[in-house]
């Protein structure tokens, strides 16, 4: 997408590029944060009544329920691990963008505020910092993964 940009004279004299938000981008952003939310709260609304549902499909058939409980956990861990190395994914490819380009944010990227552009030397920083913030989440995904397990193996008796 390509955005208007302005100048902006910034301490000690230097000028510093102002790339203009992309109102469409904004849009697309908000709609999406917004039906998110709304997903979450009828997902808390409805979830003591699925509780109660999940409980009664576990327990129906005694011969299965380890196993469905087994089901069941993977599917909360799935959960809350798959979004934070998503993230981290997410992270360290638009912070091998910003390094390549030499440029925050690189070429081609979503603004949906008014952003002053960094180049050279204080972008690779910049950089170089997502892409130490997506190891950080990968580590933290990969932690919570092995916690799951163990909690998993821990938790479920055996046959």
């Amino acid at each position: 997408m390509v955005s208007a940009s302005a100048h902006l004279q910034g301490a000690a004299g230097l000028y510093r590029v102002i790339e203009k938000a992309d109102a469409r981008a904004r849009t697309i952003v908000i709609a999406a944060v917004v039906t998110l939310v709304l997903i979450g709260g009828v997902m808390l609304a409805l979830g003591d009544s699925w509780r109660a549902a999940l409980i009664a499909w576990i327990l129906r058939d005694p011969a299965r329920s380890r196993s469905r409980v087994v089901t069941v956990s993977i599917a909360v861990a799935a959960a809350v691990i798959l979004p934070v190395a998503g993230a981290a994914i997410y992270l360290w490819r638009f912070g091998v963008r910003v390094v390549r380009d030499r440029r925050f944010p690189p070429f081609g990227a979503w603004l949906i505020v008014d952003t002053v552009i960094l180049e050279g030397i204080e972008a690779h920083r910049r950089g170089r910092m997502l892409k130490g913030l997506a190891i950080a989440l990968a580590v933290t995904s990969t932690l919570l993964a092995i916690l799951f397990w163990r909690l998993i193996v821990l938790t479920t008796p055996a046959r």
